[in-house]
């Protein structure tokens, strides 16, 4: 009773996200199987030589960002990404996480990490865990401070998230993280170190091949 159920809502999910068509080898349990059965050209990630992709991350509300990153599948579950990150008070649409004495600020990271696919590509989507390091400049303009001071800025994050690859090519997804910036000072002394843990939360577009 209990194993048809499971069943019956796996079938409704496939239904629910019939329109990619991912790819994944070696399924692991009976429901996996199961969608194998129902339609075996349309399961698993999108193809077996699937190797690369490309994507950009946006966080327009609290952290005004953009990520560009590039990722290379290294074993079934395991990818490596190089992200580039930009970060502006200017991109933000709300001011929560910028401290009110700071008039204006941005940084401009880059880095490495690993990506690391939690489940099969079931229902034709996937969800995932990813540690970056990222390191770079941080340019911040405090009120009654004159013009621009920086800092070299330190980020350890961690991510997890959803995404979905569909037959095109074209990736979507969604993702929430924790991160530290870990602020050193280059010249003049900033005003005020952000020497503190933020909450990530955005969406991802881009194209895999």
């Amino acid at each position: 009773m209990r194993k048809n159920a499971a069943y019956f809502w796996m079938i409704l999910s496939c239904c629910f996200f019939s329109s990619a068509t991912p790819s994944a080898k070696n399924p692991s349990d009976d429901l996996t199987q199961l969608i194998i059965d129902l339609d075996p050209k349309a399961y698993g990630y999108r193809a077996a030589s699937h190797g690369m992709q490309v994507s950009l991350f946006a966080d327009p509300f609290l952290n005004g960002r953009l990520t560009l990153d590039y990722e290379l599948r290294l074993l079934e579950f395991l990818t490596m990404t190089f992200p580039i990150s930009f970060d502006s008070t200017s991109l933000a649409i709300t001011r929560f996480n910028f401290n009110p004495r700071v008039a204006e600020q941005w940084s401009l990271l880059a880095g490495g990490g690993i990506k690391y696919r939690l489940s099969e590509w079931m229902a034709k989507a996937s969800f995932y865990a990813e540690f970056w390091l990222q390191t770079g400049v941080y340019a911040q303009q405090a009120i009654g401070f004159g013009g621009f001071r920086y800092a070299w800025r330190i980020r350890p994050s961690f991510y997890a998230g959803w995404e979905r690859i569909f037959e095109t090519g074209l990736l979507l997804g969604l993702s929430a993280g924790v991160e530290y910036d870990w602020d050193i000072p280059v010249g003049k002394e900033i005003a005020y170190r952000e020497n503190q843990f933020r909450f990530i939360p955005g969406v991802r577009v881009g194209y895999a091949w």
